[in-house]
């Protein structure tokens, strides 16, 4: 996953878009 902006800003999305992520990424 590649974002741009600071590394808060990332976890904010990662948490956000974890739950749809892993389940994909399990697979």
């Amino acid at each position: 996953v590649a974002f741009t902006g600071s590394y808060e800003t990332g976890k904010k999305i990662m948490a956000s878009a974890a739950p749809m992520v892993k389940p994909v990424s399990l697979r």
